[in-house]
């Protein structure tokens, strides 16, 4: 099991923050949540490479562009009430978030 920081360092050095293909961030905790899902895409704007969230609400989807580090972003979502998340790039990815905010990594090329 690993704290958020230890993810992040494992995050990074197994995957290229610029071959992220995209993620999806899903299972709320809460099963009230308004927030399905969470698909996270990379997008180009004015030649930076930046990343859209589209949050699932129901039948709405609200699309916000992030330009901070995507892996603190995924990171703070999930410890805001997620439990998985998948992640593709050059290799596949899946995190996963127990009761006492501590995560899990399994990897697959």
């Amino acid at each position: 099991m690993l704290d958020k920081n230890e993810l992040k360092v494992q995050l990074l050095n197994i995957i290229d923050r610029n071959e992220i293909e995209g993620a999806v961030i899903s299972s709320p905790l809460k099963k009230s949540s308004d927030i399905t899902k969470i698909k996270i895409e990379p997008v180009m704007l004015k030649g930076k490479l930046k990343y859209r969230f589209a949050y699932y609400e129901g039948q709405k989807v609200i699309h916000k562009i992030d330009r901070e580090n995507v892996f603190d972003k995924i990171i703070a979502v999930m410890e805001e009430g997620f439990k998985q998340c998948s992640i593709t790039a050059n290799k596949h990815c899946t995190v996963l978030m127990n009761k006492k905010r501590l995560f899990s990594l399994t990897v697959v090329k």
